[in-house]
């Protein structure tokens, strides 16, 4: 009976998402936003610096990702399948991986720090500390729902690393032009609040986007 009623009132998309994976993820975008608001007084400047810590989490679960796959990266060279075993994949996959979505998160940082801030960086490197935990403790949660459990036999290597450019760019664009709105408007309450929804409404749709369960 009550999975009826969460069939009914749960979109279908949603429920490609294990349900220990969607509580996580709306509790700690909500959590997050409420404790800074609350307890630090953070602005959506804050929130911004807090989400590009979002990028160190994704490269760990990813590397985890690799390190744990049990299926090659299947790339195709003029229609012919590279003949690429598992360790190799992971070897490449580690590296290539590390390289270039370092230099991507380390670009967005340097973005973000011409464009918003306004305090020294140590206090948003206060709030990074403070937020990125809740972020590790939802990511934690997806991994073990959704990959450990049923992506980890089937994903290729190569589809593990790009799976984290379809889900974080998108948010980050989003919330970067969110963030150009915000200082339009100068009202820092309610700044917060439209990230944070913003980042909680593209963070289900992405998550449902990328993951599906049998």
């Amino acid at each position: 009976m009550q999975r009826t009623v969460l069939n009914t009132l749960i979109p279908q998309a949603l429920r490609r998402i294990p349900q220990g994976a969607l509580i996580t993820l709306i509790a700690v975008n909500i959590a997050i936003p409420a404790i800074g608001l609350i307890m630090f007084h953070w602005d959506a400047a804050t929130l911004l610096f807090i989400y590009w810590g979002e990028n160190i989490i994704v490269m760990f679960y990813t590397l985890l990702r690799l390190a744990f796959s049990k299926r090659a990266a299947d790339i195709l060279v003029n229609g012919r399948r590279l003949p690429l075993s598992i360790a190799s994949s992971k070897i490449f996959g580690f590296g290539f991986f590390s390289v270039h979505f370092g230099i991507f998160s380390l670009v967005h940082l340097g973005f973000l720090v011409m464009l918003f801030a306004t305090e020294p960086f140590s206090d948003y490197l206060h709030a990074i500390l403070i937020g990125t935990p809740l972020l590790f403790v939802s990511h934690g949660v997806s991994f073990v729902q959704n990959y450990w459990f049923h992506e980890r036999q089937i994903v290729p290597a190569n589809q593990l690393m790009l799976k984290p450019y379809a889900r974080v760019a998108p948010i980050h664009v989003a919330i970067v032009f969110g963030g150009f709105l915000i200082n339009w408007i100068d009202a820092p309450l309610a700044g917060v609040i439209i990230l944070s929804l913003a980042k909680l409404t593209f963070d289900v749709i992405l998550h449902a986007k990328s993951h599906t369960v049998s």
